[in-house]
């Protein structure tokens, strides 16, 4: 099993260790970590996935909202320009300041959703590097060991109840 450091964004390969589990029950892997202690700290790595995966998500969210509470600003200052004037000079000029916000902090959702999305991509890559993949499926993220095809640990996203993220 190849165990990376993925700590500060750094990979760093720690050793390749082949153990006969059934022949040594508490064998430890690499530097003293059992085989419990190896499974948490993937656990705690997929955790650190999924955190950057949902705060890529509402960086979206947020910038979609944005994008379409500014359009509809515009849509409606346009159309009373162009008509007679129908909305009162405080609805007027209250549309006008949340235009204005829309078009300052659109860039700046932007902007951290780039940021958001190569944190992502960077903890991904090192998931890949260390020679694993990722699969999103039925609300959970399990871990694969791409050389055997073997999941290695999963982690729950969604609350099966509820259907909504676990928190």
């Amino acid at each position: 099993m190849n165990v990376v450091n993925l700590h500060a964004h750094r990979v760093t390969s720690l050793a390749d260790s082949h153990i006969d589990e059934a022949a040594e029950p508490c064998a430890k892997l690499i530097g003293g970590q059992s085989k419990e202690e190896t499974e948490q700290l993937w656990k705690k790595r997929l955790n650190l996935y999924v955190s950057a995966e949902k705060k890529l998500l509402k960086i979206k969210r947020l910038r979609k909202v944005t994008g379409v509470i500014t359009l509809a600003c515009m849509g409606a200052l346009f159309f009373s320009l162009y008509m007679a004037p129908i909305l009162t000079p405080f609805v007027f000029f209250s549309m006008v300041v949340v235009m204005a916000l829309g078009v300052a902090t659109y860039p700046a959702w932007f902007l951290l959703g780039r940021s958001s999305q190569k944190t992502r991509d960077s903890i991904s890559r090192m998931f890949y590097q260390s020679n694993h993949e990722l699969e999103i499926a039925d609300g959970k993220v399990t871990l694969i060991n791409r050389a055997s095809y073997a999941n290695v640990t999963h982690v729950n996203i969604m609350d099966s109840n509820l259907g909504q993220f676990v928190n």
